[in-house]
């Protein structure tokens, strides 16, 4: 997943954790930054349309 309104990210083992009860976020930052980085790069890559804020500026991902 990626970072919510709030600012918190969640992170989850779908294979071990289907019902997505433990957030491994904090437990596994090194793994969250590589899976965001990984996702950021694919985005640009596929020239990816981000949303904007009231002024009009892109708000990509932000990562951890």
């Amino acid at each position: 997943r990626i970072q919510f309104s709030d600012g918190h990210y969640e992170l989850y083992h779908l294979g071990e954790d289907p019902y997505e009860s433990h957030n491994l976020a904090k437990e596994k930052p090194e793994k969250l930054r590589s899976m965001m980085e990984s996702m950021v790069d694919q985005l640009k890559a596929m020239n990816a349309v981000y949303p904007v804020d009231p002024s009009g500026q892109a708000l990509p991902p932000v990562l951890p």
